[in-house]
């Protein structure tokens, strides 16, 4: 089989079992418990808008969330897609910081419209049924000692 015969996107329908997001605000340890995944050998994809500002400063381009955030987001998730698709042709649990869903959400929260191609892209780009949230510390509920 051609090697490029195995990039299909179609893979990640099948796959989105093995397909984990860890979601959260910045800060709140999603780096840190990535690090430790990938430390015990884990497949571990870094977050695409990280990937994507970095190489746009590097070229000099303006797809940047303070430049042109609807380019910014298309790239974030066309980013996501095809890290899913490597993903879902291994067959081995991986994990994601953050994921389509975010990039979508980000972008609703500036007020920008979502194309109808991007909605489609988190329906067809599902990921383990089970999104796992990274909280601030200061954000979880504190418990309380009794005094003796």
């Amino acid at each position: 089989m051609p090697i490029e015969d195995t990039y299909q996107p179609s893979l990640v329908e099948t796959a989105a079992d093995h397909l984990v997001i860890i979601s959260g605000c910045s800060g709140g340890g999603k780096s840190t418990l990535l690090a430790e995944l990938a430390r015990r050998g884990h497949p571990v994809y870094e977050e695409s808008g990280r990937q994507v500002v970095k190489e746009q400063l590097y070229i000099g381009g303006d797809a940047l969330p303070w430049a042109d955030a609807g380019r910014f987001i298309e790239l974030t998730i066309s980013r996501t897609m095809h890290n899913m698709i490597l993903a879902a042709r291994t067959g081995r649990l991986t994990f994601f910081d953050r994921g389509i869903v975010d990039q979508i959400a980000g972008g609703e929260q500036t007020g920008l419209p979502v194309p109808e191609q991007l909605r489609e892209a988190s329906r067809r780009f599902r990921c383990h049924r089970s999104v796992y949230g990274a909280a601030l510390a200061r954000d979880l509920p504190q418990r309380r000692r009794a005094a003796a």
